[in-house]
């Protein structure tokens, strides 16, 4: 009975998907306050598409690597790919801007059980904003996140501010949350000692 419920919610998620928007958390619009233990190390490679009015812009192949620097806090950056694809004219590639941030959680309550931290991030002018790969001038996310852990349930959420003093763009603010069920802690890939 276990196995047919999960195996129907991932069907079931799995159509959703393809028919609605979805958010995720870490490496994406979301995020938590639960920085890479110290002297640890975390990488991710991924990919981003953004579409509209027959113009692309893609992020990928995009490395992120994340490393614990002190207690409570992180070093991140991430390097993209970047490829221009507009609706007439030739495709640009090349390197994409380049973020810099660190994670630092100021609250941890309960061993993880609740958390609070910042995660400020600077993106460098490092892609050509004439080809189309970068913003053509640095500029800012400015976060918090909070996490929840109940039982199998962590909440995540938070938002803070964009600052981009570059032409043409305007400062904003932005938010976001995620709600994640562990079904099974074999799944997680952060948990070694268990076998999958």
């Amino acid at each position: 009975m276990r196995r047919s419920f999960g195996c129907g919610v991932l069907a079931i998620c799995t159509l959703v998907a393809g028919v609605a928007p979805c958010f995720a958390g870490p490496p994406f619009f979301t995020d938590d306050p639960e920085p890479v233990e110290l002297r640890h190390d975390e990488f991710y490679v991924f990919g981003t598409l953004d579409h509209a009015d027959g113009a692309s812009a893609i992020s990928g192949p995009t490395i992120e690597y994340n490393r614990g620097i002190a207690p409570n806090t992180q070093f991140h950056i991430v390097v993209p790919m970047a490829w221009n694809v507009p609706n007439h004219g030739a495709t640009s590639t090349g390197l994409g801007d380049i973020e810099l941030g660190i994670k630092y959680r100021f609250v941890n309550l309960d061993d993880g059980g609740s958390q609070v931290g910042i995660f400020p991030m600077a993106e460098l002018a490092t892609g050509s904003a004439r080809r189309g790969l970068g913003n053509g001038r640095i500029w800012y996310r400015l976060p918090l996140w909070v996490q929840k852990n109940a039982g199998a349930w962590t909440f995540d959420g938070g938002g803070g501010f964009i600052v981009n003093p570059a032409p043409g763009m305007v400062d904003a603010s932005f938010g976001g949350a995620l709600a994640q069920y562990t079904f099974d802690p074999r799944w997680l890939p952060t948990s070694p000692a268990i076998p999958c």
